[in-house]
């Protein structure tokens, strides 16, 4: 006997088998895998293995009313790479903009950026670490209150600001020191 829904196969020989993992819902024109009443176009219980490129408009975990993630990741050595051939790559949470790499390269985030730490709950730039940069950080110094600039041997360094509070420049021993609006207890 057949049994309604499920998919007949080949086995190789003569005959026909059905498999239970198998099923085609033919009012809806749904493919289940692993699933016996499949609720979308093809509905699989399990993983899927691709040695290719899957193309989509959208990836989305299945509301079955538990907490859900997309995991993209690749088993073998190498990347995993995210692309977009014309437009941004985005990334939301709570349905808002994020983080933003656009098409022209750049990098846009939204809210708080913390590297190094995870608690930079309100402040916009947060780096636990060493920063070394080949070119120029600019800024109104509004918001500056202490700058060491004891490891500064040689060179320029220029300071615009009014909120600076403390500055420790004792090491600089070649080049220029220029404190514009400066604010109390430098050394």
């Amino acid at each position: 006997t057949l049994t309604s829904g499920q998919i007949l196969i080949g086995n190789g020989t003569n005959a026909l088998l059905q498999s239970a993992n198998l099923t085609w819902d033919n009012t809806n024109g749904r493919l289940g895998i692993g699933k016996t009443n499949p609720s979308v176009s093809m509905d699989i219980s399990g993983h899927i293995n691709v040695a290719g490129i899957v193309y989509s408009q959208t990836f989305q975990p299945f509301n079955d009313g538990t907490s859900k993630a997309i995991n993209i990741r690749s088993r073998l050595t190498g990347n995993v790479n995210l692309f977009s051939e014309t437009g941004n790559i985005i990334m939301n949470t709570n349905s808002i903009n994020r983080f933003t790499i656009g098409s022209n390269g750049n990098i846009n985030a939204y809210g708080s950026i913390g590297i190094g730490t995870t608690t930079s709950t309100n402040i916009t730039f947060d780096i636990s670490g060493n920063i070394n940069t080949s070119g120029i950080i600019t800024g109104d110094g509004s918001g500056l209150t202490s700058l060491n600039a004891s490891n500064i041997t040689s060179g320029t360094l220029t300071i615009n600001g009014s909120g600076l509070s403390a500055l420790n420049a004792s090491n600089i021993t070649s080049g220029t020191l220029t404190v514009s609006q400066g604010g109390t207890g430098s050394t």
